[in-house]
């Protein structure tokens, strides 16, 4: 909503005329009305004055916010509250979800290296040390890059699994109380 919407709306919620709202201010009622019409717009003085007459946050007053304006008397919000709430679910939801596929699909590319390296099985010397099994398929192959980027995404999106798992614990608790 354009700010001029909202001092229009706002004046008519409390009841007052342009006229009347211009007296509070020690403005011309055409000021107002240019307010209400988009045509000019408040100095920061006169928003801080609009905020206090209407008894709403000059964030509200500004940006014209579809919730409930917040009051003096009143500082909460539990609209706004439900919905942050909702949303953290969402990203847990989501840092699991992403943490379990991508788990599983380096998992998957892990066993299929250790497959590999059961069906042709290498022996790699390097100096002095001799590999065998999946590391020594791994260097032999070249691939050891490869490998242990797998490696790699594996414990991280296992951190996300258990990541996404505390969160949405932590907040289950925190709904029960």
């Amino acid at each position: 909503m354009a700010l001029g919407e909202t001092i229009t709306t706002l004046r008519k919620q409390k009841g007052l005329s342009q006229e009347q709202l211009s007296e509070q201010l020690g403005l011309t009622r055409q000021t107002i009305s240019k307010w209400e019409l988009n045509q000019s717009t408040p100095d920061i003085e006169y928003i801080i004055r609009l905020s206090e007459i209407f008894e709403v946050t000059t964030d509200f007053l500004l940006k014209g916010k579809k919730e409930d304006p917040v009051t003096k008397e009143d500082n909460s919000s539990p609209i706004v509250i439900q919905n942050n709430k909702s949303n953290i679910k969402d990203i847990f939801g989501l840092c699991f979800g992403l943490g379990l596929t991508f788990s599983g699909l380096s998992f998957a590319g892990i066993i299929i290296f250790i497959v590999c390296s059961a069906l042709n099985p290498w022996t790699t010397v390097e100096g002095s040390k001799v590999f065998t099994g999946v590391i020594g398929f791994v260097k032999g192959t070249e691939t050891e890059g490869f490998f242990y980027l797998l490696l790699l995404i594996l414990f991280v999106s296992f951190g996300f699994v258990l990541y996404g798992l505390a969160g949405r614990v932590l907040l289950s608790k925190s709904k029960q109380k």
